[in-house]
């Protein structure tokens, strides 16, 4: 009974430790401070084949570890074969105009910041540059309208979840 028992805890802690190397903290250092984002691959990733990148936008009040954690996208990204990346967005939480939109607080500041983190992903990670999608919620929903419009040359899709309108799309 004791070798049995001693078995299925070494089993179910080789799981556990197996199914967390898919999924690290990572940052990049941006404006002055590190920016820290959540990073999944699925269990078929190798660094020889190139696989398509969801970036998934949390909301104003939410962190990235929410976000990943509502969205369940990790267990989708291990049956589709995608990378997801959540980042940690700082928003500004002062109401003034935009520079780029006629929405509050989102600032070119936050472009660069997604535009800096798919740069570093691209080195890390194979990733199929014609399958680049980001999605997000509130105003990350937002944001990833206005990314597909700022980084049309990179992203090749966004999808926005009870999100305002970017004019524009």
């Amino acid at each position: 009974m004791k070798k049995i028992c001693l078995i299925l805890f070494f089993l179910f802690f080789s799981f556990v430790l197996l199914k967390a190397q898919n999924t690290i903290t990572d940052s990049i250092y941006h404006q002055f401070s590190y920016h820290h984002f959540i990073v999944h691959t699925p269990p078929q990733y190798h660094q020889s084949k190139s696989l398509p990148l969801l970036i998934v936008l949390h909301g104003e009040d939410q962190r990235a570890e929410d976000m990943e954690r509502y969205s369940e996208f990790n267990v989708v990204s291990d049956s589709g074969g995608f990378i997801v990346v959540y980042p940690e967005m700082q928003w500004k939480k002062d109401k003034r105009k935009s520079e780029l939109t006629t929405f509050p607080d989102i600032t070119s500041s936050d472009i660069n910041y997604c535009a800096g983190l798919l740069d570093s992903l691209q080195t890390k990670y194979n990733i199929d540059e014609e399958k680049i999608y980001v999605a997000g919620f509130s105003k990350g929903g937002l944001l990833a309208q206005i990314l597909l419009l700022q980084l049309h040359n990179k992203i090749a899709a966004s999808a926005s979840v009870a999100s305002l309108v970017c004019p524009g799309l």
